[in-house]
């Protein structure tokens, strides 16, 4: 019988309207498109929402919590 991971993981379902978070989001999608010459067909704000929402949820909301990225 196979156990679940005990890793927290991202789920692409999770968006947030938390203003702030939106608004993070713009400046993330701003700051790494400006490294790009030509726009890319993606839609990386979207991408960064599910992420800053993801990271807010698997930490329990709290402003000051830490997270670790760890290699596979």
């Amino acid at each position: 019988m196979a156990t679940e991971s005990q890793t927290p993981c991202l789920k692409s379902n999770w968006v947030s309207d938390d203003a702030r978070l939106v608004n993070r989001a713009s400046e993330l999608t701003e700051q790494y498109l400006s490294g790009y010459s030509r726009k890319p067909n993606k839609d990386f704000h979207q991408a960064f929402v599910v992420v800053l929402t993801s990271l807010q949820v698997l930490t329990g909301f709290k402003p000051n919590a830490e997270i670790m990225i760890c290699p596979n």
